[in-house]
């Protein structure tokens, strides 16, 4: 085992997610009235965030096995750095971060193909890369990912069905994939998509009804739905 040529301490991490959460950086519906739109606030908390983890980074380069928990709490930051970033409009540091992310999940994924936790890992920095990629305007890529998002979803769901976690990243993946193929001109298979999405959120706020993140899911899938050509609904048959 190779010695690590930096350390990280409680409270540098500590201070990295406490930046992140003071930011509320969670990517939500650009048209939302809720979020928080002043691009010069998040700028403030990306840099804050970007400063803050700076000497972390180093550790990223260090082998999974070394020390799995650290690679895991850098590739989270880096992964929460990416959605501060992307909502501050500045993408393509955005998409560097969100690939430092994915790199870090699938060296720990390939390093024990048993680690659950890891493949969720996976499949949630490349639900956000496809968040990214929407929001930059580039749903085909947007679409590749998102849907191999989805599969390890799936995946997940068989080893760790007793997860509240992942299906809620699963039903946001699927919003962000439908909210693609509609921009790609297919509504009907964007339709699918979302009511699907739409159909586990509803499952998912009976269990959690004060969850926040799952109810401002709702609102995203539902306005998605809303926005698609209405020849692509269903004809109730009476």
């Amino acid at each position: 085992m190779c010695s690590m040529p930096y350390s990280i301490s409680k409270s540098q991490l500590s201070h990295v997610t406490l930046v992140i959460s003071i930011g509320q950086c969670q990517v939500r519906d650009p048209a939302s009235s809720k979020a928080d739109r002043s691009v010069d606030r998040q700028e403030f908390i990306s840099e804050e965030a970007r400063s803050a983890v700076a000497p972390a980074w180093p550790l990223a380069d260090v082998r999974a096995a070394n020390s799995p928990v650290v690679a895991r709490s850098l590739s989270g930051y880096s992964e929460e750095l990416c959605k501060c970033l992307a909502y501050a409009g500045l993408f393509a540091e955005a998409r560097g971060r969100c690939r430092k992310a994915i790199a870090i999940n699938q060296a720990m994924m390939m390093s024990d193909k048993n680690d659950v936790q890891a493949s969720a890992d996976v499949a949630s920095s490349m639900k956000t890369m496809g968040t990214v990629l929407y929001l930059m305007h580039s749903p085909q890529e947007a679409l590749a990912v998102e849907q191999r998002a989805h599969s390890l979803f799936r995946e997940v769901a068989l080893r760790d069905p007793d997860s509240t976690s992942n299906p809620i990243d699963d039903a946001v993946s699927l919003i962000y994939l439908g909210r693609s193929e509609a921009d790609l001109n297919r509504p009907a298979l964007a339709r699918k998509d979302l009511e699907q999405a739409q159909e586990m959120l509803v499952e998912l706020a009976k269990r959690s009804p004060k969850y926040r993140y799952v109810l401002d899911a709702q609102d995203e899938a539902r306005a998605a739905i809303k926005a698609l050509p209405h020849d692509t609904a269903p004809i109730a048959v009476h």
